[in-house]
């Protein structure tokens, strides 16, 4: 009953004033550095709460001494699952004892374990610091030596003045949405929750903000371990310090999705992942990606830690995009029935020849094989480094039973080669004089012509679409080739 009639005497509403918020919010400002550590943020928690409402609300409250019946300290609790460094606190003060405004007071900050309501039980570490004037202000208060804590803790604030009267700046708990009876306060040497002694039901939480470190190691995996060219690649994180990562009072992006600020359509996480080949960031915790071209490439995963004051740490790894192989091939048939394959295929490591007439499969690069008479599918499959994809090419070979003996008069040319309308240019070099025949797919001569010239236009026109051999005939020696008709 004593303390709801304290909780009544109007300590709060009667003295709660407007403040102007110092601090811009995370995201307007960013201070990152590449670290391993993120060092020396300031944890605005119960500030930026208040300050991220349409109209924010601070107020302050005193904090008295020399009397029984008065407050003398508060607290603040801060949930924690991992390693956390504290090297000092951050609060929001004055002086508010009216008749002597130039005097200054004394006050203890300390850090302290809780019990399951958060209220502070046993002291883990204190310092000392002087606060003067009656203007609010920051001020800061570092430990002598850092206190690492593993658990939940509080930050508490005692006036330890016998004559002066300490104003701390709370938020507005009490009309909003985000009290999580995380405050306490300190009445002749007892805490209580603060819900417990204001009326109506409320945790007015007061500016005070540790000041930790924590490290970070990014890292991450990769699947599958050969990354090939249009297939997808798969990045699960594998970052340590998640516990500050996950957690609202230590992250800005996880606090902004908490309390849904600005809004949950945002862009932005805590991880941001960089492809390295000009392709926008993803922003999620692991990621997946299919790189579209081949060659070295670099991913880079950033993590954005801090509430308050960002913090940067990045890890890059190389990748070599292995390319797919593409099939194809050229064949040289001056020697028919012996014919000479040559592969032009592109980022080929394995090679399978299959003439088409149930012999052996070949697996060299650039095979050479003798045909019977007759038309055959000469098949290539390649593939690439690594198994990424195989690739096939086909061409159709012919050979004429004319009973014709190649020599080795020397090449020609014609083309085009394959012609779509029949007509096609016979360059024969230095040769002048020669035989021209042309044979179908069964042997049967078709065509035929005696040139006098180096170079000559052939008309074929009048043959249908097909595969023929042409034969160059000249001083007893001739040469076969094969012409291909599109139209």
């Amino acid at each position: 009953m004593g303390l709801g009639a304290f909780a009544q005497s109007g300590i709060i509403n009667q003295n709660r004033v407007s403040v102007t918020p110092k601090k811009a919010l995370p995201g307007t400002q960013e201070n990152t550095s590449r670290n391993m550590t993120c060092t020396n943020d300031t944890l605005y928690y119960s500030y930026m709460k208040e300050a991220i409402q349409a109209t924010p609300n601070f107020g302050y409250l005193p904090l008295l001494t020399g009397s029984a019946s008065m407050l003398s300290g508060y607290s603040q609790t801060y949930t924690n699952s991992a390693s956390t460094t504290i090297t000092g606190v951050s609060f929001w003060g004055m002086v508010v004892d009216l008749p002597n405004p130039a005097q200054t007071l004394n006050v203890t900050i300390g850090i302290y374990n809780v019990n399951a309501t958060n209220q502070p039980t046993t002291s883990l570490g204190t310092t000392n610091i002087t606060v003067t004037g009656t203007v609010d202000n920051f001020y800061n208060a570092n430990f002598s030596s850092p206190i690492t804590v593993t658990a939940d803790y509080a930050v508490i604030i005692r006036n330890t003045s016998t004559t002066d009267t300490l104003g701390i700046i709370l938020n507005n708990a009490a009309t909003t949405t985000y009290a999580e009876n995380l405050a306490s306060v300190e009445v002749t040497g007892v805490w209580y929750t603060a819900t417990a002694l204001y009326i109506p039901p409320a945790a007015y939480e007061a500016v005070l903000s540790p000041i930790v470190t924590y490290p970070v190691a990014t890292d991450f995996t990769t699947s599958p371990a050969t990354i090939c060219q249009a297939a997808t690649v798969t990045f699960t994180n594998t970052t340590t310090a998640t516990g500050h990562l996950l957690n609202r009072m230590y992250n800005w992006n996880v606090f902004r999705d908490y309390f849904n600020y600005p809004s949950a359509t945002v862009q932005d996480s805590t991880y941001a992942w960089d492809m390295g080949d000009g392709s926008a960031l993803q922003w999620s915790t692991n990621a997946a990606y299919t790189y579209p071209a081949s060659g070295l490439d670099t991913v880079t995963l950033y993590t954005l830690g801090g509430l308050f004051t960002s913090c940067l740490d990045t890890k890059a790894t190389f990748l070599n995009i292995t390319p797919n192989a593409v099939a194809s091939f050229t064949e040289n048939s001056t020697a028919s029935p012996l014919i000479a394959f040559t592969s032009t295929s592109t980022d080929a490591v394995t090679y399978a020849w299959d003439f088409g007439d149930g012999s052996p499969v070949d697996n060299t690069a650039n095979p050479s094989h003798t045909f019977s008479p007759g038309t055959w599918t000469v098949t290539l499959t390649v593939t690439s480094a690594g198994g990424c994809n195989t690739s096939t090419s086909t061409s159709v070979v012919t050979v004429i039973s004319t009973g014709i003996t190649n020599a080795t008069m020397g090449v020609f040319n014609v083309y085009p080669n394959p012609s779509n309308s029949g007509l096609f240019t016979l360059d024969m070099f230095a040769v002048t004089k020669a035989n021209i025949e042309v044979y179908n797919m069964i042997g049967e001569l078709v065509y035929s012509t005696a040139v006098a010239s180096s170079t000559t236009s052939l008309d074929l026109s009048r043959l249908g679409a097909g595969v023929y051999s042409m034969k160059v005939i000249s001083n007893d020696k001739n040469i076969v080739k094969q012409i291909v008709i599109t139209k």
